[in-house]
Formats: structure tokens, C-alpha cells, sequence
């Protein structure tokens, strides 16, 4: 994960208004993404525009702003992938690997562009704009379809559910869209500074650009606002994308989990190399006990207690650590019997004892192969399976549809119907 944890914070609709515009001065693949579609946007809006006024047909002129408009949602579909890869994967990608992801989205993405532009055009009507700060969820329309998830027809109630309680900045990002009507004042401030110097500093003859770039020339205000719009489709597709990123903050605590991947990870040297040997050590059963010691003390209480023979208590090489620490604590109490209390018999009793449970762990241990164990178990009664009882009704078919199934009780009820008819001809 690239960015720094820190960053992944839940953030105020102002703040992450800024971080979108910090995003879009630092990326230049969200404008690759969106400048392309902007142009031909910009294009056909500016040919509706001419059309209209020159009163010549707008069915192909509309036609051509359709078409722009889809691929706008592919291109802002691309440029919310691009940007939550370059923030939560780890690197980021190309945009054409990007408009890859988008055109695998295709018909979500444009089913949720006639959504968007039927739910805008809704609210702009019937609240006159009032509703953005209320139904705004689908702010993050695009990056929520990119993640495949939900149904298109439902993408806003989805939308909802992945912000959470951030979706209460959606509707303040919506009132900071705003910000392109300064975007339109500048462009026509600047179109007029530069004619004008051009005019009187060099001695240009620009009257007819004058004209047309004046503000009564409604093509003219009317391409420069489709061209406001397409500068701001990086801050669209950053402000999508950072407002689901600080939804799954909210919800999910993705900020934790970056803390978590960014902490230094630990050495295996010196450390893993230590503590592998010590395990190995401790493992071996000749660092599990003294055994010559145990044998021994053996020897010395057999001698005192005038046994016949030393006892064997399998203290071979091939004894388990667990097996020689059972002895160790058996011979202690034979001492303890034999030394401290001075009574030779109980201790020769309980080592006559403790030799019949010796005696039948090695037969527990030598017993016969496991396989034929586990196949003696396996053919017990309770684990054999009952052979299934033979009925006369045939066995559905798992594949079948319930159409299929549908159609086969209709026609079984048919010919039911038609076989038990009393009024049929004999």
C-alpha cells in the first residue's frame, strides 16, 4: 500500500475536497483517463449547440452527445480504477490497463450512466438542486461499479450501504462542485484578456473572435461550460474514489490494517536460527534427561535392596523425552521408599508396579500396523454406510432447471387430466 497510513483517516467533506484536488495536481493518469472523453464531450455539445441555433436537426447532433456521454462513464470508470489502485494497491497502474478494467465493466457502467442522469435530471426538476444535499450517495456512482458488486439497478441503495455514515459528505462534495462556476467566470475572463491584448498590444485585427467570444453568443457560453465540465472530471473521479476509501475507513478500518502493513517487519536471522536449534536440542532424547545417571541410580538401589537383576525401564537411546522424565520421577520415589523411609518391600512393590505399566506401554507401542488398525475401526458397524433403499420413484435431476421442472409437472398434470376424463369416447 503506497500511501502513508496516516492519510487513511476519516476525513470532513472539506478535507476531502482538498485531497481530491491535491490527487489530481499529483497524477497525471486520471487526465490521460478523462481528457479524451472531455474533448469529444466538449465536440458534440458544441455541435448541439451550433445546430440548435442555426435551427438545423438535433436528432444526429443529440445522438453524438449520447454517445460522448457513455464514453465519459467509461473514462470516469477508468480514471476511479487508476486512482484506487495508485492509493490502496501497490503501484499504480496504466491507464490503458485501467480502460482494460473499464470496457470488462462496460454495461454496468453505462446503465448506471443513464441512472445517474435520469436521478440528476429528477432532482434538479422536482427540488430545483435542493435534493443533492440529500440524495447524493451516488457521488461515488463509478468507483462502486468498477468494484462489480450489487445489482446496476440498485446502485444506490449499494452506494449507501459502502459509505455508511460518510455518506453525509457526499451531499457537501456536491455543494463544492460548485467550484466550476468559477472555472467558467475564469475561462471567459481570460478568453477576453488575451483578445484584448492581442487586439491593442499587437495590432491584431480580432473582431470576429471578439464577437463570437462574447458573452450574449450563446454557443459560445454554452461550449466554455461543457469545457468547465470536462476540466473537472479528475475531481469528480478523485472525489469518487476518496469518498468510498473514507467510507470503508468508517465501516471496515482499512486504516488500521495500512498501520498494520506499514509496521517494519521483524529480522529471521539470528533470532529464527537460535530458536531452531533449541528446538532441535530439546527434542533430542539425549538432551532430554541423563539416562547413564538414571541407570546408574538403578544399579546402586538394586544393590542396596538386594534385588535379583537391575530393572529395565526402556531407557534406551530411542526413549522419549516424556518417557525418560516418567522415569526419572518413578526412580526418585523408589529412593525416597528405599533410602528415606527405609523399606525396601514397599519399594520393591511398587516397582513391581510400576514394571507391569512399563510392560504395557511397550506393547501398546509395538502393536500392529496403524493401517490395519484404522481399517479394523473404519469396518465397524456404525461406520459402514447403509446401502440406500430401492424405490420406485425416479430420482429428479440435480441440473434441471425450475423451468424445466415447471414444464414437466404441467405436463404430467395434463395427461393425468387427459387419461382419467369420464366424458372421453369409449
Amino acid at each position: 500500500m503506497p500511501v502513508d497510513a496516516l492519510e487513511l483517516r476519516p476525513r470532513t467533506p472539506v478535507a476531502l475536497f482538498d485531497a481530491a484536488l491535491r490527487l489530481c495536481a499529483t497524477s497525471s493518469g486520471v487526465w490521460a483517463a478523462t481528457l479524451p472523453a472531455g474533448a469529444v464531450l466538449v465536440a458534440s455539445v458544441f455541435n448541439l449547440a451550433e445546430a440548435a441555433q442555426r435551427g438545423r436537426p438535433l436528432a444526429v447532433p443529440a445522438l453524438w452527445v449520447t454517445l460522448a456521454w457513455c464514453v465519459r462513464a467509461l473514462s470516469q470508470g477508468a480514471a476511479c480504477t487508476l486512482l484506487d489502485q495508485a492509493i490502496m494497491g501497490p503501484a499504480e497502474p496504466s491507464v490503458r490497463s485501467a480502460y482494460v478494467a473499464a470496457l470488462k465493466r462496460a454495461p454496468s457502467l453505462l446503465a448506471g450512466a443513464a441512472i445517474f442522469a435520469w436521478l440528476n435530471a429528477a432532482l434538479w426538476v422536482f427540488t430545483l438542486g435542493a435534493g443533492f444535499l440529500f440524495v447524493s450517495a451516488h457521488l461515488c456512482g463509478y468507483a462502486v461499479l468498477m468494484r462489480g458488486q450489487g445489482s446496476t439497478l440498485g446502485i444506490y441503495g449499494h452506494c449507501a450501504r459502502l459509505l455508511g455514515p460518510a455518506r453525509q459528505s457526499a451531499g457537501w462534495l456536491r455543494v463544492f462542485g460548485a467550484a466550476q462556476l468559477v472555472l467558467v467566470a475564469n475561462l471567459l475572463g481570460t478568453t477576453s484578456l488575451v483578445l484584448l491584448a492581442g487586439s491593442h498590444l499587437f495590432g491584431f485585427d480580432l473582431t470576429f473572435l471578439e464577437r463570437f467570444t462574447s458573452v450574449d453568443n450563446g454557443v459560445w457560453v454554452v461550449t466554455v461550460a461543457a469545457l468547465a465540465f470536462a476540466l473537472f472530471e479528475p475531481v469528480r473521479a478523485a472525489s469518487a474514489t476518496l469518498l468510498l476509501i473514507d467510507g470503508r475507513v468508517r465501516q471496515e478500518g482499512v486504516d488500521l490494517l495500512a498501520a498494520v502493513e506499514q509496521l517494519p517487519k521483524r529480522s529471521r536471522s539470528k533470532g529464527s536460527l537460535l530458536a531452531a536449534g533449541l528446538l532441535l536440542l530439546t527434542s533430542l532424547p539425549c538432551f532430554a534427561a541423563p539416562t547413564s545417571e538414571l541407570e546408574q541410580r538403578l544399579e546402586t538401589l538394586a544393590s542396596t535392596c538386594e534385588f535379583a537383576t537391575a530393572p529395565d525401564l526402556g531407557l534406551g537411546p530411542a526413549a522419549a523425552a516424556a518417557h525418560v522424565e516418567a522415569v526419572q520421577r518413578f526412580v526418585s520415589r523408589l529412593e525416597r521408599l528405599a533410602y528415606d523411609d527405609e523399606d525396601c518391600e514397599a519399594a520393591q512393590e511398587a516397582l513391581s508396579e510400576g514394571l507391569v505399566h512399563v510392560d504395557e506401554a511397550r506393547a501398546a507401542g509395538l502393536q500392529a500396523d496403524p493401517r490395519a488398525t484404522v481399517s479394523q475401526i473404519l469396518a465397524r458397524p456404525e461406520f459402514v454406510e447403509a446401502a440406500p433403499a430401492a424405490t420406485d420413484e425416479p430420482k429428479p435431476d440435480e441440473d434441471e432447471t425450475w423451468l424445466g421442472r415447471l414444464l414437466r409437472d404441467l405436463m404430467e398434470r395434463f395427461w393425468r387430466w387427459l387419461t382419467q376424463r369420464s366424458d372421453r369416447p369409449v
